[in-house]
């Protein structure tokens, strides 16, 4: 008979013996238990009908689950291995294979922040990470494009829709020229470029031009343009935040002096606003930090999404409104007013 949880077994053999204790007892699956892996991260991954469960030793609970799966799992793997502990305890992800019955295999994405776990089924190959475009209105397929390595984390289109602007966790940038014709829709991959350090976040297109924006886990954000239709330029780099970029929202301001107002969500759940002006050709861009939100009012954690919205043309006296989402459950509408 197994000992209760928390209840000790002791040896009373020869020898020094050995005690156990049961900590955690994984009683709530609806099928059989089919296998258990112990990560390097360490965090314990046992599948299921299914499902596959992550469980904390030291929370003595189960962290999270990834379902996706169409049968029962019966075999999880961890990379890095066991073997590679004392180099992998340092790394803040970690990959988690599982295979079920229905002979599909997923790779996960294990990553740590602020204490928590997050796992993401990942893109790990071109076809996987493809693009697709559809067709409004007849919602057909009109083109799939090929670029990226891993997940494409953000896409947006350019003011005037003639390109296609697209960033992923493979720190790439992607633009893409789109063009509709009387036989469909034409699609070429403009430019691609290995962007930041790590993994790219957000993107936001200038609303007057083809200046753009790039946030990343590298904790930067930098403008671009693209430049004569096949290449794209770096024209600045702000200076470092304090965590993450997670997320942008470009505002135009001024079409003449081609000035807006970027607005800057991080992991941490701050919110900054930076001025943004010049085309970055005939004479050098500039970048000047407008306002930092309170902390008060902004979100406990990560900030996933920013959108402005104009004030009405016809009250001169109206403020623009900023809009945020974050990983607290709450969206935020900031009034922005000119001093």
């Amino acid at each position: 008979m197994s000992p209760a949880a928390g209840e000790q077994a002791g040896s009373h053999g020869e020898g020094k013996g050995v005690e156990a204790e049961r900590v955690f007892i994984g009683a709530g699956c609806n099928r059989v238990v089919n296998n258990v892996s112990w990560g390097a991260c360490g965090l314990v991954a046992f599948g299921a009908q299914n499902a596959v469960a992550l469980f904390s030793p030291l929370r003595g609970e189960i962290v999270t689950t990834l379902p996706g799966h169409k049968a029962a799992v019966n075999c999880t793997l961890w990379l890095p291995t066991k073997k590679d502990v004392l180099q992998a305890r340092s790394r803040e992800t970690h990959y988690l294979l599982s295979g079920s019955a229905d002979g599909a295999i997923m790779v996960w994405k294990i990553g740590s922040g602020k204490g928590e776990w997050a796992a993401d089924l990942q893109a790990q190959s071109a076809p996987v990470a493809e693009i697709w475009l559809w067709e409004v209105g007849t919602w057909k397929a009109v083109g799939r494009l090929q670029s990226h390595n891993l997940t494409v984390t953000q896409m947006e289109f350019s003011h005037d829709n003639t390109f296609l602007l697209s960033v992923s966790r493979d720190r790439h940038l992607s633009i893409f020229s789109i063009r509709k014709t009387e036989d469909g829709v034409e699609h070429q991959l403009v430019a691609k470029h290995e962007a930041h350090k790590r993994i790219i976040w957000a993107c936001s297109w200038n609303p007057f031009g083809y200046e753009f924006a790039t946030g990343s886990r590298d904790k930067t954000v930098k403008i671009w343009c693209v430049k004569d239709a096949s290449s794209v330029k770096l024209l600045a780099t702000l200076p470092q935040f304090r965590d993450s970029v997670t997320a942008l929202a470009w505002m135009g301001c001024d079409r003449a002096s081609n000035a807006g107002i970027l607005a800057v969500g991080m992991d941490n759940g701050l919110i900054e606003l930076w001025s943004i002006a010049g085309e970055g050709h005939s004479s050098p861009i500039s970048t000047v930090c407008l306002h930092k939100f309170d902390p008060l009012l902004c979100h406990v954690s990560t900030v996933h999404c920013l959108r402005w919205r104009r004030p009405d043309s016809s009250n001169e006296k109206s403020a623009h409104e900023l809009a945020s989402s974050g990983a607290d459950h709450c969206v935020r509408v900031f009034e922005i007013r000119d001093k």
